[in-house]
């Protein structure tokens, strides 16, 4: 799957100026493998996702776009036993570039644990 994201900030006035936004795009792209659903095997039903993206910021210094931005990350979701529910788990390394001289550059790990309920809790029941 691919998306592309374009945020048009160019427009935006601030202070009575129009030059401190401009437009930002944001271009991603992830896969998401399920080896088979309907089998009993535990490992059959984790899915394994992969994704990454590319941004440009919205805001300028002095006149020029301040940073780049690329992404990738590497997650899987894990069937809890017993239940519709899941475990998400992921990581995610984030670099972000400075355009500028003086600037500094980043570069961050990010993990992330998530819990998905799919439990019918709500239903409501008829007794006869």
């Amino acid at each position: 799957m691919a998306d592309y994201t374009l945020q048009k900030w160019s427009d935006v006035e601030y202070r009575g100026i129009t030059d401190y936004y401009c437009d930002r795009s944001v271009y991603a792209a992830g896969v998401e493998f399920l080896p088979d659903p309907f089998k009993r095997k535990y490992f059959s039903r984790v899915k394994y996702r992969l994704g990454g993206y590319y941004s440009d910021p919205y805001y300028k210094i002095k006149g020029e776009r301040a940073t780049k931005e690329y992404g990738i990350s590497a997650g899987i979701g894990l069937p809890m036993l017993q239940s519709k529910s899941v475990v998400n788990v992921s990581a995610q390394y984030v670099n972000v570039s400075a355009q500028l001289p003086g600037q500094v550059d980043e570069k961050y790990l990010k993990f992330t644990v998530g819990l998905t309920f799919n439990e019918t809790w709500f239903v409501k029941r008829k007794v006869r």
